[in-house]
Parts: C-alpha cells; structure tokens; sequence
C-alpha cells in the first residue's frame, strides 16, 4: 500500500506530531479538472482497501465507478493499518 509522510500534524488539542505515515489506497485517475474525487472514510477497524468493506458500491458499474471517480481511502491515525499509531516509532525519542 503507498505511504505518505506528512511533515507535521496536527491533533485536536493543539500538539503536533512529527513525521507521519499515512498510508492510502486510490483507484480511478484525477480528471483534467480534478473535481472528480471522492474521499471515503472507512471505520474504526477496517483499512484503506475500501474493496473488503465497500465491494458493493465501488467498481465497474457501480455507484462509484472508478473509470469516472477517482477514489481515495486513507487508513485513519490510531488503526493498525500503517498509518500513524500509538506503536508508531517517535523519530525525535526513538
């Protein structure tokens, strides 16, 4: 699954964390006006790959038809999945 980093991000209560991995899943392609995306959040246990959770609405013929929609799922801080988590590595501590 690709990753990005984001240099800082910001939490609720105003503290910031350094260096975070997000990792994310996309199918479709961005359109020359880029006003085709569609941002899909999954739930508290389930991961990026919207296709375990959400078969039924994403595909070919479907409501979210990835040869129209550009589709994007980031796995949420805290889940298992690879994003940021309490047992992500603190780059400044170790």
């Amino acid at each position: 699954m690709p990753t990005e980093t984001l240099s800082t991000f910001q939490l609720e209560s105003g503290a910031e964390l350094q260096s975070v991995p997000v990792q994310y899943r996309t199918w479709g392609q961005p359109n020359e006006r880029r006003d085709n995306a569609v941002v899909v959040c999954h739930a508290l246990t389930g991961s990026a790959d919207a296709t375990q959770w959400w078969g039924d609405l994403l595909g070919s013929g479907r409501a979210f038809d990835p040869a129209e929609d550009f589709v994007i799922c980031l796995n949420a801080p805290g889940s298992p999945y690879g994003s940021v988590s309490p047992i992500t590595e603190n780059p400044a501590t170790g």
